[in-house]
């Protein structure tokens, strides 16, 4: 029985079928494959667009504004000998709430007035500034060789600023001894480029 049927499988194989016939099934064949690749692009196609939708909204949640900044820190030292040294914390959180905390020392026989200016930039151009000013005194003058600072608070400004302060930002911090805190407010302020607002915060 299954040789019978191999056979007869095989002489309708082989029988030359016409001309006609040949085209008929090609012209299906393709049009068949035709609309199978329709389907298959289609799926395909809308599926690439569904994964760039996810993925796109997943860079977006890992994005996320976070709730703090820093701590950011800055190490305090002087050129030229000036026996002053020190250093600078800096932490912001979305609420508004800030700490700026530091500290300067003198180990020498002067006593200096300190200084220090923190100038945060948000992608607004708009400036948000922290400074401190003291003295430090040294061994011919009565008082502390340290002048430490923990300024903690709120500022609805900070709260307020806090989508474009997060978007991108830059700092820069500076310190001196025995210069005004205005002119070094200035200096800040040119080197940070302040295209915006310039809001003190502390």
């Amino acid at each position: 029985m299954w040789l019978e049927l191999f056979f007869m499988c095989k002489s309708k194989l082989l029988r030359k079928e016409d001309p006609v016939t040949i085209n008929l099934r090609k012209t299906i064949a393709m049009f068949v494959v035709a609309i199978l690749l329709v389907c298959v692009f289609s799926v395909g196609f809308n599926q690439l667009l569904g994964w760039r939708y996810v993925a796109h909204a997943r860079v977006n949640t890992a994005q996320a504004a976070p709730t703090q900044l820093g701590p950011w820190n800055h190490s305090i030292t002087f050129p030229d000998g000036v026996p002053v040294g020190g250093w600078a914390n800096l932490t912001l959180f979305s609420n508004g709430a800030y700490n700026f905390s530091g500290h300067f020392h003198v180990s020498g026989a002067l006593s200096y007035d300190t200084a220090i200016v923190w100038a945060v930039k948000s992608s607004d151009g708009s400036v948000y500034l922290f400074t401190h000013s003291g003295r430090v005194h040294g061994t011919f003058e009565s008082g502390s060789r340290d002048d430490n600072w923990n300024d903690a608070g709120t500022n609805p400004a900070l709260a307020a600023g806090w989508t474009t302060i997060t978007k991108r930002w830059s700092y820069r911090s500076s310190a001196r001894v025995d210069m005004a805190i205005g002119p070094l407010i200035d200096d800040v302020k040119s080197v940070i480029g302040a295209a915006g607002a310039v809001i003190a915060i502390v």
